[in-house]
């Protein structure tokens, strides 16, 4: 009877473990600098990942299965080719039918001008084996070539098309790689497109279907559609504002609209743009922090279920101070925004945003050292799940910042009181309409009340934010009634 007793208190114990929404995971295995750099949906309802490792001379890549639930890892394989001396495996298509999932990246082999890259393919079932492996030859335009920056695109036909930028040092930028395949991941069509065809930059870095189904278009610093056998039709001269670089995304929002990130023409500023089929703006919204943001989701910078909450994540210019988390409907007005890490021994880095069918998301990207206009040091691999409101769900949640922040009356005819206790001497307050714009901005915010009148601001709902030493220290929204 005992012993029954001491099973049933074992079971209950394990019961409630794995119920615990341990949500927040951070690798340690593979080594000093790794990296979550994508994550999509897998076939038995939980999450796929790609783990990417830099050790010294040397990289590898992990493929892993998590819980949707808790976060913890259920199955794991590793990727690894010791004739190369760097591999990043970066886009994922599952591929339902078949079970299987088609994962490509790049590979590379030696240094400077010895470097030479090689797009590669790989194919895995859904218990993670490997079933093969592929890698193309990068022509050899110039010494040192070698491919970056992977995105991919399933069409409704069901073909694949990748896009890569091939070049040297990842700042002289020569030529596109684009590639369709089939759902077998067979290779039907490879393309070169030179950066610059003498009339209009060509450099595109982002891919996705045309909205009328002609073919594709391709996004970055410069913008064009092509066909579905990868001839150009045409270029595009998109709005102004419009610039979206390496970090771009374009995704198909409806019949009529894309969606697209990237960074704003003349601002170090990162937004998020609604756009029609010849990319004019028609919804924008700027996240508008005067020390500016970076769009540091680089695979997939947003991502929704519902198109009334589209999820969107960036970090702010020193590289992981903090990084940030917002919410938009359809028409990109925000319904929510918010700022993680502010106050951390951590930097945060998010590369990539899935959302999850409990109306929440999972952010990933790397987690280190805090290093002022650097990449954190010490970097691991990093997880977190976030519930509707950006509320983490972890059992392990950020450190708390030491300031304490009220604003009232809410909503008011003007009057804005802030009341601000911490450890500091002086903040910096900015406001912001719903689409980025700042309105106004204070400088030496001091501890407890402050007191402004605002009966000027027209009618509506403004974003205030709360900035110290360059880093947002709290944030919120304010109703003019």
């Amino acid at each position: 009877m005992k012993h029954l007793l001491y099973l049933i208190i074992f079971l209950v114990c394990a019961i409630n473990l794995n119920s615990q929404p341990l949500w927040e995971y951070v690798d340690s295995s593979m080594g000093a600098y790794s990296i979550t750099v994508n994550l999509d949906n897998s076939f038995d309802g939980n999450i796929i990942t790609i783990v990417n490792s830099k050790e010294e001379r040397h990289t590898k890549s992990l493929i892993e299965i998590h819980d949707i639930n808790t976060g913890m890892v259920l199955k794991q394989s590793e990727y690894d080719i010791d004739s190369f001396t760097t591999i990043d495996l970066e886009w994922i298509y599952p591929i339902p039918e078949t079970e299987k999932y088609i994962i490509v990246g790049s590979a590379d082999y030696g240094y400077g001008n010895t470097k030479r890259g090689y797009f590669l393919k790989t194919i895995w079932d859904k218990e993670l084996n490997l079933l093969s492996d592929t890698v193309i030859k990068v022509p050899d335009f110039e010494k040192g070539y070698y491919l970056w920056n992977h995105r991919g695109v399933i069409t409704d036909s069901g073909d694949l098309y990748y896009i890569g930028i091939c070049g040297i040092l990842r700042y002289y930028i020569k030529e596109t790689m684009i590639i369709k395949m089939d759902r077998s991941g067979n290779i039907l069509n490879t393309k070169y497109i030179k950066s610059d065809d003498g009339r209009y930059p060509l450099f595109a870095s982002a891919i996705e279907e045309t909205l009328n189904h002609t073919g594709l278009i391709c996004t970055g610093a410069g913008n064009y559609t092509i066909d579905y056998d990868l001839n150009i039709l045409d270029t595009i001269m998109s709005d102004s504002k419009l610039f979206t670089h390496q970090k771009s995304c374009i995704r198909k929002f409806n019949d009529k609209h894309y969606l697209i990130t990237g960074k704003y023409s003349g601002n170090s500023d990162a937004g998020i743009l609604k756009v029609d089929s010849a990319l004019n703006v028609v919804e924008e919204y700027s996240f508008g922090l005067p020390q500016g943001v970076e769009v540091g989701l680089i695979r997939r910078n947003f991502d929704w279920i519902d198109s009334s909450s589209i999820f969107i994540g960036a970090h702010e210019v020193s590289y992981g101070k903090y990084f940030v988390l917002a919410n938009f409907n359809s028409n990109i007005r925000l319904n929510w925004i918010k700022y993680y890490g502010t106050g951390s021994k951590h930097g945060y880095i998010p590369y990539s945003i899935l959302a999850t069918q409990d109306g929440g998301c999972v952010v990933a990207g790397l987690r280190g050292k805090p290093k002022k206009y650097q990449v954190p040091e010490n970097r691991k691999a990093w997880m977190m799940k976030f519930d509707a409101e950006g509320n983490t769900v972890s059992t392990d949640d950020f450190e708390k910042s030491d300031w304490s922040i009220t604003v009232y009356p809410n909503p008011s005819s003007g009057d804005f009181k802030l009341y601000v206790e911490g450890s500091h001497k002086s903040a910096k307050l900015h406001i912001s309409d719903m689409q980025g714009r700042q309105i106004k901005a204070i400088t030496d915010i001091k501890q407890g009340d402050n007191s402004f009148n605002f009966s000027n601001f027209p009618k509506g709902m403004y974003i205030w934010t709360l900035e110290d030493k360059g880093g947002v220290i709290g944030s919120g929204k304010w109703v003019k009634k």
